[in-house]
């Protein structure tokens, strides 16, 4: 993998990394971090949903302090120990404790980390993708 990053550049043979922006926060939690109620409008595992199976919420461990990155869509990661969950959200903001995102859900670290498809158990599109679907969206260069 390093050897391919190591040429996959077209700006030349170097591998960069932002730490001052254009990232996504990680942040870790455990058993005694408190747990917040987050509204999501396309919420996905995790979340408890309407009707349409979108608009959602879950009581998730975030850390004092956390903050997504405000250069893109604000993402936000946070991985707990004490269940083995990590929670991905994209959009996300905190406005006087209360927070929200535009897509979250949560993957089981332990499990195969494999998504049914659509099709299965009718699973929507936002609940056949998880966080790890959401890290890699990246903001338009165009």
């Amino acid at each position: 993998m390093i050897a391919d990053w190591a040429v996959s550049s077209v700006y030349g043979p170097h591998l960069d990394v932002n730490i001052s922006g254009f990232s996504v926060p990680l942040y870790w939690a455990d058993a005694s971090t408190p747990q917040i109620l987050v509204s999501c409008d396309g919420a996905g595992y995790g979340f408890a949903v309407d009707k349409n199976k979108q608009n959602g919420t879950a009581m998730i461990p975030i850390p004092a302090g956390a903050e997504p990155d405000p250069a893109i869509r604000p993402p936000l990661l946070v991985i707990d120990r004490s269940t083995n969950l990590e929670w991905g959200l994209w959009n996300a903001s905190n406005s006087g404790g209360s927070w929200t995102c535009g897509m979250g859900a949560n993957m089981d670290l332990l499990g195969t980390g494999v998504r049914p498809p659509i099709t299965d158990a009718g699973a929507d599109w936002n609940f056949a993708q998880g966080p790890s679907r959401l890290r890699i969206r990246a903001p338009s260069l165009a």
